[in-house]
């Protein structure tokens, strides 16, 4: 896969796909691609599964979620356990419990 712009094959409208990206001229997501290479398929897998991607659109897939990722802030959040035993979620701020966690 030639690395290139994500931006030249990836779309985002409101009318395609509910507004989710998806690969320019097709209803094909991003996150189903992710997903699909996530779960253990090959590039050759995808393309052969959603026959109107190329090689270059599963790239331009994995360029936009690496680009996503790191526009992103990561707030670790902090589990407080408390006198009873229940542990509760906060954010890495102090903020209010969100409720109790699994686990």
């Amino acid at each position: 896969m030639v690395a290139e712009n994500w931006r030249t094959r990836i779309a985002v409208e409101a009318g395609v796909h509910h507004g989710e990206p998806v690969i320019r001229g097709t209803r094909v997501s991003v996150a189903v691609i992710l997903g699909s290479l996530a779960e253990g398929d090959t590039v050759e897998q995808v393309v052969a599964s959603y026959p109107q991607l190329t090689r270059e659109d599963v790239g331009a897939a994995l360029q936009f979620a690496a680009e996503a990722v790191s526009r992103v802030d990561f707030v670790p959040a902090l589990v407080v356990v408390s006198h009873r035993g229940t542990r509760m979620v906060r954010g890495a701020s102090g903020g209010l419990p969100r409720g109790p966690t699994q686990g």
